[in-house]
């Protein structure tokens, strides 16, 4: 496979992007243009995150087919996921000011990740150290006997 043409990607982005480096399952490397969507797009932007659609909207905004996402690993998946978001929101939000119809499904949006932040503070990170296993007390320590 060919070396990805940086300049090439740059001047077909919109309004600039970001190249950012994911891994496939199989291990391959790859550099993506992660671009800064258009006003039409935003509107999709909009729907594919209040529908919790985000491996749409991920390849939407590397410009790659539907299914590519499932061949990278979640890892990629997901710092691809952070960046779209970063890169393309604070957009959506200033067009919102002016669009009523994306201010709308952007509101939707907002409502589901505050329910997901309060549903954060429920459940430790998946980093913080597990809690040390219980072990099971014997009939002589529970007083409990085996019917035999």
């Amino acid at each position: 496979m060919a070396a990805p043409d940086k300049e090439a990607d740059a001047a077909r982005a919109v309004r600039g992007g970001e190249h950012v480096d994911v891994v496939h399952r199989d291990g391959r490397r790859e550099t993506v243009l992660l671009r800064e969507l258009t006003y039409r797009q935003l509107g999709e932007f909009a729907t594919y995150v209040r529908d919790d659609r985000m491996a749409d909207l991920i390849e939407m905004c590397v410009g790659q087919e539907n299914g590519w996402l499932d061949k990278l690993t979640l890892e990629s998946s997901a710092d691809l996921a952070q960046a779209c978001l970063k890169a393309n929101f604070p957009l959506a939000l200033k067009f919102a000011k002016q669009d009523q119809l994306l201010g709308v499904k952007l509101a939707g949006m907002l409502a589901g990740m505050a329910r997901v932040a309060n549903l954060s503070d429920l459940f430790p990170p998946l980093s913080a150290k597990s809690p040390e296993p219980v072990s099971s007390a014997s009939a002589a320590e529970t007083g409990s006997e085996s019917s035999t």
